[in-house]
């Protein structure tokens, strides 16, 4: 893969693409994702990257969510229920409670979170930021994806939001960048220079941690809830087609080609008398017809 501007408009260069083909590397291990505005559809729709990836042993995702000005002004004045939204979390708890429930892929993604940003030392971890180190208000409008591997690393940034829009739809101009001294550069003597990494890092210090409240507001929520349900294995689960086939021969021809019904029907006859297998058949079939229309004509195939 090489360096390369990467717009939603160009064929094959989409976000969602790129991310798609750097993700599913299994030498990376990490990824660090910054973005003015964040939500749940952009996860479901890279859900069949996302979950193999957190699958893997050591491996982590961080999403450092800051306020996007454009966004807000835009949600606030063209939707009535973001009303009351103040904060950054606001905005997010709106949206996820908007979800589509018959939409499985929504759910699948709330999901992933509910089972690796848990616990005490989860593999996603969210973090708001709206001060910087000093605790003064900050605006972070920044977009940058950083993915750490083990030999390459690769950084994009530009105007894409971790959103559905943002990584599709949006006309957007965002740069890959593949060089890993670029990405992974921190300030030494004799250079100032600043990677991705550790713009990323200097950054998530001092952001606010938003994990465990996220995840309070998910589980509050419509598709958190259904995520949540356990998977219920039915007491008599769906038989397939080749089970139906197997299950009508057994319940229209059982009695035929039973074995008990040989031992009995040889119970019956004299001791030391000579049966040949093809007549014992015949009179389980005979039997069978009985049982099914009150009677049976018996004929000497060749007498017939």
């Amino acid at each position: 893969m090489n360096n390369t501007i990467i717009d939603n408009t160009i064929n094959g260069l989409s976000m969602t693409k790129v991310l798609s083909d750097i993700w599913s590397d299994p030498h990376i291990y990490e990824v660090k994702i910054a973005t003015g505005y964040w939500d749940l559809k952009a996860v479901a729709n890279l859900y069949n990257i996302i979950k193999p990836f957190l699958d893997r042993e050591n491996t982590n995702l961080k999403i450092l969510i800051g306020n996007d000005p454009f966004v807000y002004y835009n949600m606030l004045n063209k939707n009535k229920k973001y009303k009351d939204c103040k904060r950054i979390g606001d905005f997010i708890k709106v949206d996820i409670n908007e979800l589509d429930l018959n939409d499985q892929k929504y759910v699948d993604a709330a999901k992933l979170f509910l089972d690796y940003a848990d616990g005490d030392n989860p593999k996603i971890q969210i973090r708001l930021y709206d001060k910087d180190e000093n605790g003064n208000k900050q605006l972070l409008h920044s977009k940058c994806y950083i993915f750490k591997g083990q030999n390459n690393s690769y950084g994009i940034i530009g105007s894409s939001n971790f959103t559905e829009k943002g990584l599709q739809d949006n006309a957007e101009l965002n740069y890959l960048e593949t060089f890993s001294p670029a990405i992974t550069a921190k300030p030494q003597e004799g250079s100032n220079y600043i990677g991705h990494i550790y713009w990323f890092d200097e950054k998530w210090k001092h952001a606010e941690d938003w994990t465990k409240e996220f995840l309070v507001q998910l589980r509050k929520s419509k598709v958190g809830t259904k995520a949540a349900e356990p998977d219920i294995i039915p007491d008599n689960p769906a038989l397939t087609p080749y089970e139906v086939y197997i299950k009508y021969l057994q319940t229209q021809f059982g009695d035929i080609v039973s074995g008990n019904a040989k031992e009995r029907l040889t119970s019956y006859l004299p001791r030391n008398f000579d049966t040949l297998d093809y007549q014992l058949d015949a009179v389980q079939q005979c039997f069978y017809i009985m049982q099914q229309h009150g009677g049976f004509l018996l004929a000497d195939v060749v007498g017939l």
